[in-house]
């Protein structure tokens, strides 16, 4: 798109395109991978680590410097790398770094998400997610290692919404680095308008109501919102709105909702996903915290408006009352009126138009594939 030769290199998802390529696991590597999976588990029991939570130590992992690909390159752009790359392979990286902040990990000492804890802006330790007072535990162990390798190399971060840069700028890790906000893109070849009567067909929708989807990987994820979600159909009537849910665990979830609903389980290809987003008048997000909020972007994408809270990523996708709505955190009575707004809109053809505007002019592939060329060649020209 832009005459740049872009190589990804993963443990998983090769073949699914020409540029991604699955890194090559020797026996000796198949073994390791074997036994450190178990390893990290067992580090975290020991640890005491809440299991209901996203903890990762990063501690093991490949050496991706033996790569063909990282010799090759000029620059590493590093998305995601738990379970694939450990800290202590980022020390061998002899070449331009810039780490894309894809959630808070990078920042704290372990979690994920920053479950209302302050910790991360001081060096964390007494971490709540190990339940233990004492100071120096292995949240305090993992900061202290992260410090010895990001602060001995010149790496470059990209917040993926205000909110992650603001955040990131805010912890103790990285509070000096060099930052920069780079939005997701949205694949407009994949998530597009489908007309909204031809959508419904194809789901097997069948009914004159409006439709609410809701969904995400895990509908009972508590950052998910699923929970105010509930409570937000309390105020809305059921002889009005239909629901269509997608993610794991929908049938532990739908068995509190009163309203007529269709389920479609975890959902992996965009067709089924552009039909969904297409076939419904309004698309809840009721996540209490989200890095960016990509299900809203490609909802939008398909000219359906969206409503979320006004808080951290997804905050800045959506235009309160232009092509959205914007709920007040975390109060499911606003979020229900947002729905109930956006459906009774008299302009509600301009929502679904300034919907699909609003990603086309800041979130298409060719819109951030430039940002990013810009920065790597700032940083290459340093």
């Amino acid at each position: 798109m832009l005459n740049v030769d872009s190589k990804v290199l993963s443990n998983t998802g090769a073949d699914e395109a020409n540029y991604v390529y699955k890194y090559n696991l020797s026996r000796k590597d198949r073994i390791y991978d074997f036994f450190k999976r178990r390893i990290e588990q067992r580090l975290k029991n020991w640890s005491g680590i809440n299991s209901s939570m996203i903890f990762s130590t990063g501690l093991l992992g490949y050496d991706i410097t033996t790569s063909p690909l990282y010799k090759d390159a000029d620059i590493v752009n590093l998305h995601w790398i738990l379970g694939f790359c450990s800290l202590g392979v980022l020390r061998k990286i002899r070449k331009p770094v810039v780490w894309t902040l894809r959630d808070m990990w990078p920042m704290t000492g372990g979690c994920h998400h920053l479950v209302e804890c302050e910790k991360y802006k001081t060096g964390c330790g007494a971490c709540k997610l190990i339940g233990k007072a004492a100071d120096r535990d292995i949240s305090s162990f993992i900061v202290g290692r992260k410090e010895k390798i990001l602060t001995n190399h010149k790496f470059h971060y990209i917040g993926i919404s205000k909110w992650v840069t603001n955040t990131a700028k805010a912890s103790y890790l990285l509070k000096d680095a060099s930052l920069v906000t780079i939005l997701n893109n949205i694949d407009l070849n994949e998530y597009y308008p489908v007309d909204k009567r031809t959508a419904r067909q194809a789901l097997g929708l069948d009914t004159d109501k409006m439709i609410i989807a809701f969904g995400a990987q895990s509908v009972c994820d508590v950052f998910k919102g699923g929970d105010l979600f509930l409570d937000a159909l309390q105020c809305l009537d059921p002889e009005k709105y239909f629901l269509v849910i997608f993610g794991r665990n929908g049938h532990e979830f739908l068995r509190k909702v009163e309203f007529e609903y269709k389920y479609f389980g975890f959902i992996t290809d965009t067709l089924s996903l552009r039909l969904i987003y297409s076939a419904s008048d309004v698309f809840v997000a009721p996540s209490r915290v989200e890095a960016f909020g990509k299900t809203i972007a490609e909802a939008m994408a398909c000219k359906t408006p969206a409503v979320c809270f006004d808080t951290s990523g997804q905050r800045e996708i959506v235009d309160h009352k232009v092509n959205g709505f914007k709920a007040v955190p975390f109060k499911p009575g606003s979020l229900a009126e947002g729905i109930d707004w956006i459906v009774n809109s008299s302009n509600y053809p301009e929502l679904c138009e300034m919907a699909l505007k609003k990603i086309e002019d800041n979130f298409s592939n060719t819109v951030i594939a430039g940002k990013y060329l810009e920065l790597y060649t700032r940083i290459m020209n340093q």
